[in-house]
């Protein structure tokens, strides 16, 4: 049982890390295929880095009491949606398929639903556990991100 319940740990935040990673490799991408924003790519890439990076620690820590129940009712095909998604974002931009707003807006459905969709499912369960807590500073820095990303809409319709 114990096995089991490391198995899904691990492989939830295996999961999360890859995630966190391939955006970070398509803001990168986005980076380089509208350099006049680079900046705000650029940042936005180095986050989502540090957002692998947090699910990283969380590997070297032993799951949280009462996160089996959690883990039973999650659902890792949401996550490997998401893969699937930026997987086809990431091959819109090596294929130069890609415009400004629908960068943007890539960018805004997917800040919407990494950290969104994982702490629905670790919520009041978890309060106060490391997992609980990075999953909030997620969600956090995905509504600073969200607002970064807008900003550049804004700014990019005025031009």
């Amino acid at each position: 049982m114990k096995d089991t319940l490391a198995r899904k740990w691990e492989r939830l935040l295996r999961q999360a890390m890859m995630n966190e990673s391939a955006l970070a490799a398509l803001y990168a991408q986005y980076a380089e295929l509208f350099p006049e924003h680079a900046g705000v790519w650029t940042a936005l890439s180095r986050a989502e880095l540090k957002h692998a990076d947090a699910f990283l620690g969380l590997l070297q820590k032993n799951p949280p009491p009462g996160v089996e129940a959690a883990l039973d009712k999650f659902d890792p095909e949401g996550l490997n949606a998401v893969e699937s998604r930026i997987a086809a974002m990431r091959e819109g931009a090596r294929n130069r398929n890609v415009t400004r707003d629908r960068a943007a807006a890539n960018a805004i459905s997917m800040e919407s639903s990494l950290a969104e969709n994982l702490l629905a499912v670790f919520d009041s369960a978890l309060a106060g556990s490391d997992l609980h807590k990075v999953a909030g500073q997620l969600l956090r820095e995905t509504r600073h991100h969200r607002g970064m990303v807008m900003r550049l809409m804004a700014e990019t319709a005025n031009s």
